[in-house]
C-alpha cells in the first residue's frame, strides 16, 4: 500500500487544492497503469513482432517520464506526454497487431480521462487536437495498412468483447469520478462563499456600529453645543443678540437631529428624506414661540439623500421653516408644503412653498438668513428662485447631488 500512495502522490504538494489533488492522483493512477500494460505488451509479444514490442516499450517509457515530469514539477507538460503518447503509441500497436486484439474503442478511456486532465475553459486547444488525432488512428486501425497478418489472434471475438467490456467499465469509473469531483468543488467552492460572506457580514456589521457610533457621539456633541448655548443666552438681556442665540441654537439642533436619525437608522449612510423634513419641521414648530398652528405636507419621489448632502439641505430648509413661522404666519389655517422630485440620476428639484406673507429681509433684520441659503445652494452647485404668490411664498431649488439619487 505505502509503494501505490508514493505513486499517487507523485507531484502532489500542499498548495494544490484538493480537487487539483484528486484529479493529479487519477493523472498518477492512469499513467502507471499504462506503464504496467505497457511492459505485459512487451512481454507477450517479444517474440512476435519487434514493431509490437518497440511500439509498447516507447508507450511505457514516455510514461514513466510523465511521471518523472510530474514529480518535478511540470505538470502541463506530464499531462501532454502522458496523454498523447499512451494514444499515439497505443493505436500504433493496434495498427500492427490488428484491432481484434486492442481495438480503438479502448483508447476512449483515454479521451474522457482527457476532459478530467485539462480545462475545457482555458486549454480547449490540446482537446481539440487529440480528438482529432485520435479520429485519425481510429481510420489508421481500421484500414489495416500497418497489420502484420502472421500475427493470429485465438478467439478474437472473446478477447474483443472483454476489451471492450473492460473499457466500458474503466469509462464508468472515469465518469464516476468526474461527477464525485465536480460535486465536492462545487461544495468547496459553496463552503469558501460562505465563509467569505460571513467574514464581509461581520465587516459589514462592524463598520455599521462604528459609523452609528460615530454619528451618536456627533449627536451629542451637538447637544453639547446646544446646552452651552442655551446657558450663555441666558445671561444676555439684549432681545436682538438674544434672537441671533434661538436661530443659532435651531440650525446645530437641525444638524443634530440629522446625526440621531442616521444612529438609529438602519441606512447609515443616507437619511429618509421626507421623515427627516416631517421630524425636523414638527421640532421646529414645537420649539417655536409662534402659537399658530401649522399644517405640514412633504410629497418626495426621492427615498433617500446621502449623509454628506442633507446637512447643507437641512439648513437650508430650517431657515424657510423659522422663516415662515416667524415672519410669514399670522392667522389660521397656516400651510406649509414640501416637493422633492428626481430630474435626472444625479439632479433632484426641491419645492417648498407657504400660504403666509414674508415681510422683506430689511424689515425683520433676516437678510443672513437669504446670504446663508444662496451660500448653501452654491455650495451643492445649484441654484434657486424665489416667487411670490397670491397664495403665499414659493422657492424653487435645483440641486446637483455628488452621489446618485436613489429611491431604494
Amino acid at each position: 500500500m505505502s509503494f501505490i500512495t508514493t505513486i499517487l502522490n507523485i507531484g502532489i504538494h500542499t498548495e494544490i487544492g484538493e480537487t487539483e489533488q484528486k484529479v493529479r492522483k487519477l493523472f498518477n493512477a492512469i499513467t502507471f497503469f499504462g506503464c504496467i500494460a505497457g511492459l505485459l505488451q512487451v512481454f507477450i509479444f517479444i517474440f512476435v513482432d519487434k514493431y509490437a514490442v518497440l511500439f509498447h516499450a516507447t508507450w511505457t517509457v514516455f510514461c514513466v517520464i510523465a511521471l518523472l515530469l510530474h514529480h518535478y514539477g511540470y505538470y502541463q507538460l506530464a499531462k501532454i506526454t502522458s496523454v498523447y503518447i499512451i494514444l499515439s503509441f497505443g493505436s500504433l500497436a493496434s495498427a500492427r497487431i490488428g484491432s481484434e486484439y486492442y481495438p480503438h474503442i479502448a483508447s476512449f478511456g483515454i479521451v474522457v480521462g482527457t476532459f478530467i486532465f485539462f480545462d475545457l475553459k482555458k486549454e480547449w486547444g490540446y482537446i481539440v487536437a487529440f480528438l482529432l488525432l485520435h479520429a485519425g488512428f481510429i481510420v489508421l486501425i481500421e484500414s489495416n495498412i500497418l497489420q502484420n497478418e502472421t500475427i493470429l489472434i485465438a478467439y478474437p471475438v472473446a478477447l474483443r468483447s472483454t476489451i471492450i467490456v473492460g473499457t466500458a467499465i474503466f469509462i464508468a469509473l472515469e465518469v464516476y469520478f468526474i461527477i464525485q469531483v465536480t460535486a465536492e468543488a462545487q461544495l468547496e467552492k459553496n463552503k469558501k462563499l460562505r465563509v467569505k460572506n460571513m467574514v464581509l457580514q461581520e465587516r459589514e456589521e462592524e463598520k455599521t456600529v462604528l459609523l452609528q457610533e460615530l454619528h451618536h457621539r456627533v449627536k451629542n456633541n451637538l447637544q453639547m453645543v446646544v446646552s452651552l448655548i442655551q446657558l450663555q443666552k441666558e445671561n444676555i438681556a439684549d432681545a436682538e443678540i438674544h434672537q441671533l442665540f434661538n436661530e443659532l441654537k435651531e440650525r446645530i439642533i437641525a444638524m443634530a437631529r440629522m446625526h440621531e436619525m442616521m444612529y438609529v437608522s438602519q441606512k447609515i449612510h443616507k437619511v429618509d428624506i421626507k421623515n427627516y423634513i416631517e421630524e425636523l419641521t414638527t421640532t421646529l414648530i414645537s420649539s417655536s414661540e409662534n402659537q399658530h398652528p401649522v399644517e405640514l405636507k412633504v410629497h418626495s419621489q426621492v427615498k433617500y439623500v446621502s449623509a454628506r448632502e442633507v446637512v447643507p439641505i437641512a439648513l437650508i430648509l430650517n431657515e424657510l421653516i423659522t422663516n415662515s413661522i416667524k415672519h410669514a404666519f399670522t392667522a389660521k389655517n397656516n400651510l406649509i408644503e414640501v416637493n422633492i422630485d428626481p430630474l435626472d440620476d444625479h439632479r433632484i428639484a426641491f419645492y417648498y412653498s407657504d400660504n403666509g406673507t414674508w415681510k422683506d429681509p430689511s424689515e425683520e433684520n433676516s437678510g443672513f438668513g437669504l446670504e446663508l441659503i444662496q451660500l448653501l445652494t452654491e455650495q451643492m452647485d445649484g441654484f434657486f428662485k424665489r416667487e411670490n404668490l397670491e397664495a403665499g411664498t414659493r422657492y424653487e431649488f435645483v440641486f446637483n447631488l455628488s452621489s446618485k439619487v436613489s429611491d431604494k
